[in-house]
């Protein structure tokens, strides 16, 4: 499994997939973008917490912090407190100025849900990291649960901060309806969210293949739509490296 750092953007070492576990994708058929309005807040709104949290540190006389991602969930809760849940972007303008991110713009008539959004890539950075830590520990009975519970918190918070979708929620609620016992442990929207394909992962068994097709066929039955799988691997990056670009001024 290929690991990125994306502050700005490095490849890391591989992580190995241990025999037992399978992943798939499944495309839920609605048309995913990063481009659009909902990402673009959700970001704008992140930046707004990082400026409102950089202002806390300056008056406490702390470092302040470049990335969000660079502070733990524990550091994160004796400060969110002071993030508002939402704010418009005139009174944010007004009492902090720029925002910090030169690929947005904050809107004056519009509310953010600041809270939320800067808590996100926070938590999801920290789970990111031990998702890895739980794929690299030795075969157990608890590494396919935790590796599905962070999985399913992940979904969640894309919902929270509105990158969630009518269809991707159904995949995963499926998921979760079919339980452990069949084979297969978690699920989440991937990407950007707002739409495009939800990582399953599960027991590399028949068992799981089979809870996997019901999954589909529920899905199917539900929505009209037989959404298309992704599935097995190849050694990719791992057998043939990456290649790095630098793009000139």
């Amino acid at each position: 499994m290929l690991s990125l750092l994306c502050r700005p953007a490095h490849v890391q070492p591989a992580v190995a997939i241990p025999g037992g576990v399978r992943f798939w994708g499944v495309d839920s058929g609605v048309r995913h973008s990063v481009g659009g309005s909902d990402y673009g807040s959700v970001r704008c709104a992140a930046f707004m917490g990082r400026a409102i949290l950089r202002w806390v540190q300056r008056e406490r006389g702390d470092v302040e912090l470049e990335h969000l991602t660079a502070i733990s969930p524990s550091q994160f809760a004796t400060l969110d407190e002071q993030l508002p849940a939402a704010v418009s972007g005139i009174v944010f303008e007004r009492a902090f100025g720029e925002h910090g991110d030169a690929l947005t713009q904050v809107d004056p008539a519009k509310h953010y849900n600041v809270a939320a959004c800067t808590a996100h890539p926070v938590h999801e950075h920290f789970r990111v990291q031990t998702f890895a830590l739980a794929l690299a520990a030795a075969p157990s009975a608890a590494q396919l649960p935790l590796l599905g519970e962070l999985m399913y918190q992940s979904h969640a918070s894309y919902s929270r901060v509105g990158l969630g979708s009518e269809r991707t929620d159904l995949l995963v609620r499926l998921v979760r309806e079919a339980g452990a016992g069949s084979g297969l442990h978690g699920a989440k929207i991937t990407g950007g969210g707002s739409g495009g394909s939800v990582c399953v992962v599960g027991e590399a068994s028949e068992a799981a293949e089979a809870s996997l097709r019901m999954v589909l066929a529920r899905y199917h039955e539900v929505t009209g739509v037989a959404p298309y799988v992704f599935e097995g691997s190849s050694m990719g990056a791992l057998a043939f490296g990456t290649l790095h670009v630098e793009l000139k001024q």
